[in-house]
């Protein structure tokens, strides 16, 4: 089963993440038309269906328990810029699989980096998470460096035929290979207790 995670308003250097409102509408239905963005997700929606998706995830907010789509926003002009989610899909062992979604003119600023890192973090500081894991359609290049950059690593070798490949970063490396250096000082808080959402544990 897959039990959607709530990501609160949230911020990073140069950006907000929020929930999704009615004045997200307009981009956030580009997004899901648009032939560029979805070339490694799926067919382009049509209007209507864009609209139904965005309709879904609006409503979802109003309950705790189905949040899943979080508005990517700048922090300096507060324009919409793409979505990020995040869903548990083992509650039991504490793994979630996040996705990143980043309109055309957001794309090959960094943007993707910053958010990729920021909800990374807020996995295992906010959640308590011992893997995160990542599926990236064959031949998405750039977000490959983002999840290498990131500090992910491929579960397996792409063979010829696979359209995904999953890739997985877990809280071990998170605390070892990637807090260590980039908060100094980070390993004097690894004894402290993790802080679990227990709304994502049923």
């Amino acid at each position: 089963m897959i039990v959607a995670i709530d990501i609160p308003k949230a911020e990073s250097q140069r950006l907000n993440y929020r929930l999704l409102n009615e004045s997200d509408r307009e981009l956030f239905c580009s997004l899901f038309m648009d032939a560029s963005t979805m070339r490694y997700i799926g067919s382009p929606l049509s209007r209507e269906r864009a609209e139904r998706r965005f309709n879904t995830a609006l409503q979802a907010k109003r309950h705790e328990h189905l949040r899943e789509m979080t508005a990517i926003v700048e922090r300096t002009s507060g324009l919409f810029l793409g979505i990020a989610n995040l869903h548990m899909i083992d509650a039991h062992k504490r793994h979630a699989e996040r996705g990143l979604m980043l309109l055309p003119n957001a794309c090959g600023q960094g943007f993707g980096l910053e958010c990729s890192t920021a909800l990374r973090d807020y996995s295992f500081e906010r959640f308590g998470l011992n893997a995160v894991y990542m599926r990236i359609a064959a031949g998405n290049t750039r977000m490959e460096r983002v999840a290498i950059r990131s500090g992910y690593t491929p579960l397996a070798e792409l063979a010829d035929t696979a359209a995904w490949r999953d890739w997985c970063l877990t809280r071990d490396s998170w605390t070892n290979r990637i807090l260590s250096v980039a908060r100094p000082g980070f390993e004097k808080l690894r004894a402290l207790p993790v802080r679990i959402d227990r709304r994502i544990l049923g």
